[in-house]
């Protein structure tokens, strides 16, 4: 069903209650789910639309109300800065007033328009009563103070902007904090304000793709802040072994990683493709990246000395056994192959216990990995065999680069390599697959 269709039944649904054809509670599921429909269409493009629109708006007037600013009392240049807010209000309440007339963009329009006169708003505040602060304190006074249009009209425009503007926050505080109340550890606080859109719980209205993005992209830069600001805070810092925090943070980074892809998510969801779970995208490719950075053996000793550190590290433990909870309730649904992708914060511990080389677990770990992604789909779980295949010719690639063989037998090797990689890839074309199959 196109767009404007979607558009068209929304606004018959008035109609067919009152002519008795469907049942209240029939609209009511029907409006959640073809709003959420029309409002996931709109995506970027509209989202960026809406940004200009509302941008040019709030540029025209301040251009017009700069002329005669500094002949502006101080109550009008008030009245200035509360009257775009206040129109954008009667705008969205009039719209409300229309119900379900209006097509669900033009609510997000004009949310998305009042979310940018707070802003104004606040600028010109502070402006007029010269109140100084940092620009991490202004976004994240604009944040919650756009945070209530998110809970009363169910935008995801408004959502979008603040899951982005406090991940942006987060971020800048790492350095600026100096309590705990404004560092980067009230992130996840800051993100339950968008309850009603997480993914894996019984909402009416299921996160589109542009909002899963959001929440990746959010969720990501507040776990990275936070790991940067509890290793800065902690004993390590104090030894004044910068390499040593870098290490540290490298493999709270990648733990945070392998949490933030456990995420929880529906039965529904899990037959999902990699392209609706942009939390496992992000993630596994930050997680392969360090796997590979660990099979060279010059860099086995200061990974495995940066994974003892950072579990040395309160945030660090948090974060395991937060790790270890997600990954039963995975395991409870069956997700095989992200739980095999997921082990990688666990393999250079597992190192420094049992006192064999980085290099060589995480080589033998890679493979594994490969095959286990080849093998679950021919047994029809969830799994991403193609993946798998590039896994091990990429791990041959890197293993040869990083040997002491002639270059005849490197590119011996390559050859065979990518000539198997091109033969599985046909044999993968021609095999009938059930649609759907994907990482975890």
């Amino acid at each position: 069903m196109s767009t404007s269709n979607e558009s068209w039944v929304l606004q018959q649904l008035e109609t067919w209650v009152g002519e008795g054809l469907i049942t209240p509670e029939a609209a009511r599921v029907l409006r959640g789910r073809l709003e959420a429909r029309v409002v996931s269409s709109l995506g970027l493009g509209a989202l960026m639309l809406g940004s200009v629109g509302a941008l040019m708006v709030g540029v025209g007037l301040i251009v017009l109300i700069s002329h005669n600013w500094d002949e502006f009392s101080r109550s009008q240049r008030l009245a200035c800065a509360f009257f775009p807010f206040m129109a954008a209000q009667v705008w969205t309440g009039f719209l409300l007033g229309r119900g379900s007339i209006e097509p669900v963009w033009k609510l997000e329009s004009a949310a998305l328009l009042q979310t940018m006169a707070i802003g104004a708003c606040i600028g010109l505040v502070s402006q007029i009563y010269h109140i100084g602060g940092e620009w991490t304190r202004f976004l994240l006074v604009w944040c919650i103070l756009s945070l209530p249009l998110v809970w009363a009209l169910r935008v995801r425009f408004v959502a979008v902007f603040y899951l982005l503007g406090i991940g942006v926050w987060a971020l800048g505080q790492v350095e600026a904090a100096q309590s705990w109340h404004v560092s980067p550890v009230i992130y996840p606080v800051l993100l339950l304000g968008v309850w009603p859109y997480c993914p894996g719980f019984r909402f009416e209205r299921a996160p589109g793709l542009l909002m899963r993005r959001a929440m990746a992209l959010s969720a990501a830069a507040g776990l990275a802040a936070i790991a940067c600001y509890a290793v800065a805070k902690s004993a390590l810092n104090t030894l004044g072994a910068s390499q040593r925090e870098s290490a540290a943070v490298v493999w709270i980074l990648i733990l945070s990683a392998a949490v933030l892809s456990l995420f929880p998510v529906k039965k529904a969801a899990l037959n999902e493709t990699l392209t609706y779970k942009p939390q496992v995208q992000l993630s596994g490719f930050f997680l392969i990246i360090y796997a590979f950075s660990a099979t060279f053996i010059g860099s086995g000793e200061e990974l495995s000395r940066g994974a003892l550190d950072g579990l040395s590290i309160i945030w660090g433990k948090v974060l395991l056994v937060t790790f270890v909870a997600l990954a039963g309730f995975a395991a409870r649904q069956g997700r095989v192959a992200l739980l095999a992708l997921v082990v990688i914060p666990l393999v250079p511990l597992a190192a420094s216990a049992s006192g064999l080389s980085l290099s060589l677990l995480s080589t033998l770990y890679l493979g594994a990995l490969g095959l286990t992604l080849i093998t679950l789909d021919f047994y029809r779980k969830p799994a991403s065999p193609r993946v798998g295949a590039l896994l091990l010719t990429a791990l041959v690639s890197v293993r040869m680069a990083d040997s002491k063989f002639s270059l005849v037998t490197k590119g011996t090797v390559f050859v065979c390599a990518g000539i198997a990689f091109l033969a599985f890839n046909h044999f993968m074309s021609r095999r009938s697959q059930q649609p759907g199959s994907s990482l975890g």
